[in-house]
């Protein structure tokens, strides 16, 4: 299941911290998300809306935001596992481009 805002540019605006459970007893994802000092059950489709509307709040300032959204997944098939998706930057300085490998060309490699 895809949960975050995919497609072209930058759409990841703000770390996504993604905190995966192994719930033997959850046959679909449960998913949380930490507002305000406080965790609240989500539909998966509001998860999604959430985050789209975040990123594209953001984008439309032009802007990023340091504060990681906190989401909290249980689900019968997944490891405890936590992954942070962090903003990426696709766009280069051109020259620094022609001259040697960029960090982000770098991090791509890994």
């Amino acid at each position: 299941f895809q949960f975050n805002h995919v497609g072209g540019g930058t759409k990841t605006r703000r770390p996504i911290a993604l905190q995966m459970q192994y719930r033997a007893e959850c046959e679909e994802p449960r998913c949380f998300l930490f507002e305000g000092g406080r965790e609240r059950q989500v539909g998966l489709q509001e998860l999604k809306a959430y985050i789209e509307a975040e990123n594209s709040r953001l984008e439309a300032e032009g802007a990023f935001e340091a504060e990681e959204l906190i989401v909290r997944m249980d689900y019968k098939y997944c490891p405890n596992l936590s992954i942070i998706d962090t903003p990426g930057l696709l766009d280069f300085d051109s020259a620094a481009q022609s001259t040697a490998p960029s960090a982000a060309t770098n991090a791509r490699a890994v």
